[in-house]
């Protein structure tokens, strides 16, 4: 077991797309995004069989329907219905595939061309898990102006689609879930950051606005929205984070889950008062991998901006719990499930795989991680 641990640990130093934990991680995220950008149902080319829902019985009338607009004489309905009929998700193809067998000439063509394009069939994404999905592939430096192709998938039109779906989504979606509005606003802003463009940024202050307009008090909203503020702070927004970070500081004072002592940690860090490292350390004491992902992220971060590579050890990712990471984590090379955490259903595993990635980020210190932007 030792020498597995070591030879695993060892490989991390080599290329970050190929053999680290983090990159691993963020290419399973590639590897199972929509055609239309989003993460949520997995691709119908997708092998990880135990993460695809069973068929929807209830799915049959609505195929039905558009099923019907297939012979309508205006080409632009027909080709809406087309489109509408991929975003039903692969759970239609048995229908599509029974209708492509009799029926009108025109019904049939379309639902072979379907079928021939059958990658394009789209369920519904899941904005936490798209938003989490690009967090972790802009925490490896990756733009919608990245070049780079790794394993016949282009780094950037991958950004571009997941990005514009946000935009989409954002300007369609009724304000409802705060999580999602909060990591779809990081998503956006930290994207912004990275490439200056005037697209993101209007993006970014819009996704902005709808987030100060939340009164949810969870304290994992509090915290994706600390890191928001901080992101948003150090580019394109020239409002004030302060007064928030220290409302937000003070809902979370007396809570007593970890959680809330990390985010204590970096409110007070980020709106200049005088963060207590060693109340982050009592409130972080314990198995780091028992704690929920996005405690595990923020924990790591609030240890390392407080201690820096001091930070990992003593039980905190160390070379033990980064082993059994490792170990862990899908190792199949050029497998559909390579660099995941396993979990019950796609958007949990999406979720672990994107924060674990981005927790051994800060580890690895990569160069657009939360970890470094103070030294930029």
């Amino acid at each position: 077991m030792a020498l597995i641990v070591t030879v695993l640990l060892l490989l991390q130093d080599d290329d970050p797309l190929r053999f680290s934990a983090p990159g691993a991680a963020s290419m399973y995220l590639a590897r199972h995004q929509q055609y239309d950008g989003s993460w949520g149902e997995p691709p119908h080319l997708c092998s990880c069989r135990m993460e695809c829902p069973p068929p929807d019985g209830r799915l049959g009338p609505q195929v039905a329907v558009q099923l019907g607009l297939l012979e309508d004489d205006d080409i632009a309905v027909r080709d809406g219905a087309q489109r509408a009929i991929w975003n039903l998700g692969k759970a239609a193809i048995p229908f599509i595939r029974k209708a492509s067998q009799s029926g009108p000439v025109e019904t049939r063509s379309r639902c072979l061309e379907l079928l021939r394009d059958r990658h394009r069939f789209s369920g519904a994404g899941n904005v936490s898990s798209t938003a989490l999905a690009l967090l972790s592939w802009l925490g490896m430096g990756r733009t919608p102006e990245s070049r780079d192709v790794y394993r016949r998938i282009a780094m950037g039109p991958m950004m571009k689609r997941g990005l514009n779906w946000l935009i989409r989504n954002q300007g369609t979606r009724t304000v409802s879930d705060p999580l999602e509005e909060v990591l779809s606003a990081l998503t956006l802003s930290e994207a912004a950051s990275l490439t200056k463009a005037a697209l993101l940024e209007d993006a970014a202050r819009v996704a902005l606005q709808r987030v100060e307009g939340l009164t949810s008090s969870e304290s994992e909203v509090l915290a994706w929205k600390a890191l928001l503020l901080k992101s948003a702070e150090r580019s394109w927004w020239k409002g004030p984070a302060a007064p928030e970070l220290r409302r937000i500081r003070g809902l979370l004072a007396e809570r007593p889950e970890p959680l809330a002592h990390a985010v204590v940690y970096l409110c007070d860090l980020w709106s200049g008062a005088v963060p207590d490292a060693w109340a982050a350390i009592d409130g972080l004491c314990g198995e780091p991998l028992e704690l929920d992902p996005a405690t595990l992220f923020f924990g790591t971060l609030a240890l390392y901006r407080a201690f820096g590579a001091q930070a990992f050890g003593s039980g905190w990712i160390d070379d033990e719990v980064r082993g059994e990471m490792l170990l862990t984590q899908g190792v199949k090379r050029d497998g559909c499930g390579d660099g995941a955490w396993k979990c019950a259903g796609p958007d949990e595993t999406y979720r672990k795989a994107a924060l674990f990635g981005m927790t051994l980020q800060i580890y690895y210190r990569y160069v657009a991680s939360p970890s470094a932007w103070e030294e930029k």
